[in-house]
């Protein structure tokens, strides 16, 4: 029975380290292709079983993007050769009699399509035929290679039960299903074989598997970074962690992806990538930290420098509420009903009780005003603190909150002094 899974695995367990700390990740998709060795007269031929399975296995693993699922040969023999029968074999997702409607008609095999797609069902879209005709010195070895869709869909079409029914088939898969030429060669030894084979695929199934995009489909990524613990997504798939060394992607599929790479301490890199067949890209990503040291120190530094503001602008406030001395009355002649000394609501710098009550003296002669400078500090350091908490992150420079805190701050001062008495 052929087995029907695809291998879809990312390959996740197929990675390899190698010299240098070099890091092999193998990406390639494989679709299966069924194929059954025949052996119409039942001999042993001069070339082994082993050594043609090994030879066509080899093949089609290095040049094409599919991987063998050998039919069982017993069961394939009561086919004796029939193409209809073999392909039914390969593809036990489908069974004709589903789809018998009652009046003898048959639903469209656009229906089984559809139940395949739903069901994404992992099927071999192709099916090779190796057969050895053995006895003499010589074997005969033929390769044919038949579309399976074709193949189900002339089957469908065709009712088993009506006279002239096998051979109608036959002829018809031949013409239809059959992609080319049955290849037919004589070998008399193993190496033949493989030269026999050798060509069949170059410059027969290269032709019909190259223009479904089966031929060699793939290239290579080459990640040119040290960087340990770096984890690689391939089209937003997890396929790997760097080890420290340079990382190679293998069996890329040709075409446009999207490659990733994160890591705790490191910003996420992303890129598009263009692959060509059995080309080789070479990328040197740009890793930058997550965090700017710059951006984080100032951060940081304009954070706790606002709450010491907020301290030192309380402290000031404190003491210049503490320092007036509400009891202190200072006497200014007046001349022409102008006061030839000044004064102010809040107290300065220059705050003296103890020059009263001489005559004509100022107490608080002109200077900084203590209080306004305090809570103006206050309002600053308040500005600089939770605007940095609040806003931004370790990526920027708060030059905003730094601006916008002595903005706060000088403007309440200077309300404060202009409306001052």
């Amino acid at each position: 029975m052929l087995t029907m899974s695809l291998v879809l695995s990312l390959a996740l367990t197929a990675q390899t380290a190698g010299p240098a700390g070099e890091q092999d990740i193998a990406l390639n998709k494989r679709a299966p292709l069924a194929f059954l060795l025949f052996t119409p007269t039942g001999e042993a031929g001069v070339v082994s079983s082993s050594v043609l399975i090994r030879a066509v296995n080899e093949r089609v693993e290095r040049d094409t993007d599919l991987f063998v699922t050998q039919l069982d040969p017993l069961e394939a023999a009561e086919c004796a050769g029939r193409l209809a029968c073999i392909a039914k074999k390969a593809r036990p997702d489908y069974n004709r009699l589903q789809y018998e409607l009652g009046n003898g008609e048959m639903a469209p095999f656009a229906e089984h399509q559809a139940y395949v797609a739903k069901k994404k069902l992992a099927y071999p879209k192709y099916l090779m035929v190796l057969s050895n005709i053995t006895g003499g010195e010589r074997d005969r070895l033929g390769v044919t290679l038949l579309d399976t869709d074709v193949a189900l869909a002339t089957i469908h079409t065709i009712d088993p039960r009506r006279p002239g029914a096998t051979q109608e088939l036959e002829v018809r898969l031949r013409q239809d299903a059959v992609l080319g030429e049955p290849q037919w060669g004589e070998v008399a030894s193993a190496a033949e074989a493989e030269r026999f084979l050798s060509d069949v695929f170059a410059n027969h199934l290269r032709r019909r598997l190259d223009d479904a995009g089966h031929w060699r489909p793939y290239g290579t990524v080459e990640l040119l970074t040290t960087q340990p613990g770096l984890e690689v997504r391939w089209d937003g798939e997890p396929v790997g962690v760097s080890q420290g060394g340079p990382v190679r992607l293998l069996g890329v599929r040709a075409g446009a992806h999207t490659l990733s790479l994160t890591h705790p301490e490191l910003r996420t890199y992303e890129t598009e990538v263009a692959v060509a067949r059995d080309g080789v890209v070479q990328l040197r990503p740009e890793l930058v930290p997550a965090v700017d040291p710059t951006a984080r120190a100032m951060r940081l530094g304009l954070m706790y420098g606002g709450l010491g503001m907020v301290a030192a602008g309380g402290a000031v406030t404190a003491v210049a509420l503490a320092k007036q001395d509400g009891d202190v009355l200072t006497v200014c002649p007046t001349f022409d009903g102008k006061s030839d000394c000044g004064g102010s609501g809040f107290i300065s710098t220059g705050y003296d009780p103890g020059a009263a009550p001489g005559f004509g003296a100022d107490v608080n002669p002109g200077g900084v005003l203590m209080a306004p400078l305090g809570y103006s500090m206050v309002a600053t350091g308040a500005v600089w603190s939770l605007g940095t908490l609040l806003f931004g992150d370790d990526e920027h420079i708060p030059w905003i909150q730094a601006v916008a805190g002595l903005a706060v701050g000088g403007l309440s001062y200077g309300l404060s002094h202009a409306l001052s008495p």
